[in-house]
């Protein structure tokens, strides 16, 4: 009998070494972070503008329970009162374009140019 060897999740050890790696990555852009605990699971925050008109919170933390080195990205940002419906779904494309894969080149002829 062969029995598949499953892939272990990192452990929490292993992860706060990289979202440290994160927070050094954003305050070189001269963005403010902070490297917590919630208990034992390591949280980075990142505010900005913390005092601002419209703030923004990124908060990433592991997933522990998945295999490999999953991290969880959790997005608040406060709107402007004056946005529109399209200004809105213009940054949420662009935060989607940012994290995804790109599936197709632009200019392939193989993109969906159907009305959304």
């Amino acid at each position: 009998m062969t029995s598949a060897h499953l892939p272990q999740a990192a452990t929490l050890e292993q992860v706060a070494p990289q979202l440290a790696a994160v927070a050094d990555s954003v305050t070189g852009h001269r963005i403010s972070a902070r490297l917590s605990r919630i208990g034992d699971v390591p949280v980075l925050t990142i505010e900005e503008p913390a005092d601002g008109p419209d703030p923004t919170t990124v908060s990433i933390h592991p997933d522990p329970g998945t295999p490999g080195l999953p991290l969880e990205c959790t997005c608040l940002w406060t709107l402007a009162p004056d946005a529109t419906p399209e200004a809105i779904g213009q940054a949420l494309i662009a935060i989607l374009d940012a994290i995804r894969p790109i599936a197709t080149p632009p200019g392939s002829g193989d993109e969906d140019t159907s009305p959304r």
